[in-house]
């Protein structure tokens, strides 16, 4: 409802000078006009009085700068904030009902219709956050959302909670934990730890079930719930066959007059890697450097390694040269200083070759007794050449020179601080990429700023390579500071599953931001995109379909720079969804798929009384009450709230007005054109 109270109009001056300056223009217009050559009639004479009165006070009210004033007065019915849980638990069925549909009857009572006619009422609803229902559209309530907030929804006003449901638990049997290994490999027995929790069932008995990647039964076990409120762990194993990525699930069978089995599975995904990789390590001398390095593939469950270390007078310490047949089952060849001058050509040439026969990859660490010449003989399975011989060392810092997955953990994250590593040695000018190359760490000498290749790899078809010019790395073993601890490990451990896995050099990477969602959970999905030299790709047009069931839905993830893309997709249904994803930038940079699951089990399912203490609480501290569905006519009467009254007040310039000036010329001209006519001067 809108009230003015008062309209009025205010001068910058006294307006007992207006009034007067007006009397003054009046008798002076007056006294102009008592004679007129030639004589015009009276009625006349007053007309032009009138116009140049109207004239001259419109000047005048200019210098007067008058202002309008407004003052009104608005009158407001309370607004009244609705927040609704819409998590999935008040989709349950308490007693004879189900929670949702209590929440429904109450809007659809008469008691709340009379509430909505004396109050502005707005709705929201809430779970791990708060939104609003647009419109007021109940009906678009979901009531599966993972999460309830009611911190989020409190904002510090009156609160008048209302229960839903039963406050004494429901009868109930649930999965509440799994815990087992991310990464296994195939042949291994893998351990697997299940928490289930029982409420309400005492003296009853279970049975819980592990299924397979294809459904089959890995194994039982047999619970009896003791208590009305039991928790117990129990234990499986088993031993996946196979690589790859697969789903595992854990399944109670369901109980009678069980409150909700949506609570009674659980997924889990496990990555399963072929057996270890298989490292030969060719290293040129014994050396402190190589004690760093085998300790670090020793220490690495992923690694098998073998190594040989070259005498000076020939041959081996550990025994001979691995004939062809063997070097064809090696995943990888680390020279270590290597070759030296005692190393043969017939060696060399059977790690050249094999490298090329089976696209074993290469990883040479440079050293100080490496003998050039014959590392000329092998350079077509390295990144580098060499440039000139030279036998000056310094000391050089390192420094990452582009975005790569090596320095990226696995949630693509840059994992390594170059400030503060410790420099390593180099001999300066020796080694120059080669075409197609990627540098991917930069050394600087400690007195020269310019930079050379430091880190450098390359792919030629399927076999890749990657070369350390500077040595030392022992120095960055050697390290206490908690941001340095363990950055050779790392370093070794994530070069060499680049080298060894032709997925992670995928152009186009789509992950999820994890397996397995719950109902009701926004699925994130994050894209990767780089060029054919691995450099990221910004700009590109990332689109991603994701099917489950006979539905298909189209995403376009949003560039965040860097060649990160990212976006998100509400789930529609419970089950395994597939992905597939292009990138474009002009033509086709690459393509992935990969797979996600959505289950039935919500963290909403672990906890499914009505917690009236809580409710209380909430109501008591923030000023309102608690009711329940069948005292909820009481709360309606309670609620009455004054109207709201707010006062505003605005001023309006008048005097610069342009219409002001129309006017003033208006008139003169009016004056003007009735003299004129009229034949006087």
């Amino acid at each position: 409802m809108l009230q003015i109270f008062s309209v009025g109009i205010h001068f910058d001056k006294h307006p007992v000078f207006l009034a007067a300056l007006l009397i003054l223009v009046w008798l002076f217009t007056v006294w102009v006009y008592r004679h007129t050559v030639p004589p015009v009639a009276s009625w006349k004479r007053t007309v032009l009085k009138v116009l140049r009165i109207l004239a001259l006070a419109v000047v005048i009210l200019l210098l007067w700068k008058p202002v309008l004033s407004v003052f009104v007065e608005e009158s407001d019915i309370p607004i009244l904030a609705v927040l609704i849980d819409d998590s999935a638990s008040m989709g349950l069925v308490t007693g004879d009902s189900i929670r949702s549909d209590d929440v429904r009857a109450i809007f659809e009572s008469p008691v709340w219709l009379d509430v909505e006619s004396r109050f502005d009422v707005r709705y929201y609803a809430f779970a791990d956050s708060v939104w609003v229902v647009s419109g007021g559209a109940r009906d678009s309530l979901a009531f599966a959302y993972t999460g309830t907030d009611i911190s989020g929804a409190w904002q510090r006003v009156p609160l008048f909670t209302v229960g839903i449901g039963d406050s004494t638990p429901a009868k109930d049997a649930m999965i509440v934990q799994t815990i087992t290994n991310d990464i296994v490999y195939a042949g291994d027995v893998v351990p697997l730890d299940v928490r289930v929790r029982g409420v309400g069932i005492r003296g009853e008995g279970s049975v819980l079930r592990l299924s397979g990647p294809d459904g089959e039964n890995l194994g039982t076990q047999s619970i009896r719930w003791k208590d009305n409120f039991t928790e117990e762990t129990l234990s499986f194993s088993f031993t996946p066959a196979e690589a790859g990525t697969w789903k595992y699930q854990v399944s109670l069978d369901p109980l009678s007059d069980e409150l909700t089995a949506s609570n009674n599975r659980k997924s889990f995904y496990i990555k399963v890697l072929e057996s270890k990789v298989s490292v030969l390590v060719l290293a040129g001398s014994p050396s402190f450097d190589l004690e760093f390095l085998t300790k670090s593939l020793h220490e690495n469950p992923r690694i098998t390694y073998t190594l040989r270390t070259q005498k000076v007078q020939g041959g081996y310490y550990e025994g001979s040269f691995p004939p062809a047949g063997d070097l064809d089952d090696f995943d990888l060849i680390i020279l270590h200083h290597y070759p030296s001058s005692a190393t043969s050509m017939g060696d060399l040439q059977a790690v050249s070759g094999a490298a090329k026969r089976n696209d074993c990859p290469v990883l040479f660490l440079m050293g100080s007794e490496v003998s050039l010449r014959k590392l000329d003989v092998i350079t077509d399975v390295i990144p580098v050449r060499t440039m000139r011989y030279s036998g000056q060392t310094v000391e050089v810092s390192c420094v990452g020179a582009s975005s790569h997955v090596i320095f990226e953990d696995d949630d693509g994250q840059p994992w390594i601080q170059w400030d503060g590593l410790p420099p390593l040695w180099t001999k300066p000018n020796i080694f120059v990429q080669k075409d197609g190359s990627q540098v991917i760490a930069a050394g600087y000498l400690q007195t020269v700023g310019d930079a050379f290749p430091a880190i450098v790899l390359r792919k030629a078809g399927w076999l890749k390579t990657m070369a350390v010019v500077p040595w030392g790395l022992w120095r960055w073993g050697f390290q206490l500071s908690q941001e340095h601890s363990g950055t050779l490990d790392a370093f070794l451990d994530r070069s060499i599953r680049y080298l060894v896995t032709r997925e992670e050099d995928k152009l186009l990477r789509i992950t999820t931001s994890k397996p397995i969602y719950q109902g009701g959970e926004t699925v994130r999905l994050s894209a990767q995109v780089y060029s054919e030299g691995y450099e990221p790709v910004d700009g590109a047009e990332v689109e991603v379909l994701v099917t489950a069931g006979d539905e298909t839905v189209r995403l376009v993830l949003d560039g965040e720079g860097n060649g990160r893309y990212s976006g998100d997709l509400s789930a529609w249904t419970e089950g395994e969804y597939n992905y597939e994803g292009t990138a474009k930038r002009g033509g086709m940079l690459g393509e992935d798929r990969g797979k996600f699951t959505v289950e039935a089990f919500n963290i909403e399912f672990l906890n499914t009384a009505m917690n009236p203490l809580l409710l209380r609480t909430v109501a008591a501290q923030s000023g309102g009450s608690f009711c329940t569905p069948e005292t909820f006519p009481e709360l309606a009467e309670y609620l009455q709230f004054p109207s709201r009254a707010r006062s505003v007040s605005w001023e309006v310039p008048i005097w610069n007005r342009a219409w002001l000036l129309w006017i003033f010329v208006g008139l003169l001209s009016l004056e003007w054109l009735i003299r004129k006519r009229s034949g006087m001067l």
